[in-house]
């Protein structure tokens, strides 16, 4: 994954870290990291920035834990925090991204640039183009640690305000988009509260498109 990301330098201002022995053989603690900046040949000029990171981290032989507390980015700019947990008998993963007052347009940059090999990103940024989320939520859980990327377990839950999404295999943009996304199983379902289209205002619009099969099931909807 990191390969693919294509890093060119990651960079912070300031590192503390605090751990402690916890039960047998574990470790548990606290890292703080100070203005942290990557930058990736993919993002060209523009370059991951954010705030001050906090993180707490348990691992022993039995399973691994990690949060990120919440933390503003400067780009692409929004509130982000993440919690992962492993089990090391059972094999089970999850991680779990919370944002809140995302850029989309700032994101799918990013987004593109950093993960590009992924048809799921790919394909839903060709259809969310702009605006802001209000609060999103994304889940990956699989049964083992090596496919916890597949696009088959991804939920994702938010909002979003003056959005814009292209409709598939048409020139057509619905612009204004105040409304929700759901993705579960490669499907994406947007309900637009309102929106504009061709310079006229609509109300209750919907999509439903099969993220995962673009090609071969045509999309859903009415606005």
């Amino acid at each position: 994954v990191l390969r693919d990301m294509r890093i060119r330098s990651i960079e912070a201002g300031t590192l503390r870290l605090m751990a402690e022995l916890a039960g047998k053989g574990g470790i548990k603690g606290n890292m703080t990291l100070g203005n942290l900046v990557l930058s990736s040949q993919g993002l060209g000029k523009h370059k991951v920035e954010t705030g001050m990171i906090r993180t707490d981290f348990a691992i022993s032989d039995k399973s691994w834990a990690f949060t990120l507390h919440p933390v503003p980015f400067a780009y692409p700019q929004g509130m982000v925090g993440m919690n992962f947990g492993h089990d090391m008998d059972t094999g089970k993963t999850r991680i779990a991204f919370k944002g809140d007052k995302i850029q989309i347009n700032q994101a799918r940059q990013a987004s593109l640039a950093l993960g590009s090999r992924s048809r799921l990103v790919r394909q839903l940024f060709e259809i969310l183009r702009a605006g802001t989320t209000q609060e999103i939520r994304v889940v990956f859980e699989h049964k083992s640690l090596d496919d916890l990327f597949e696009a088959d377990d991804m939920v994702l839950r938010g909002s979003v305000k003056q959005g814009s999404v292209k409709i598939p295999k048409t020139p057509v943009i619905v612009s204004d988009i105040d409304g929700t996304a759901f993705i579960q199983k490669g499907v994406l379902q947007v309900n637009a509260k309102s929106g504009n289209l061709a310079g006229s205002r609509v109300s209750q619009g919907w999509l439903d498109l099969d993220l995962l099969n673009y090609e071969d099931s045509p999309f859903k909807g009415e606005f």
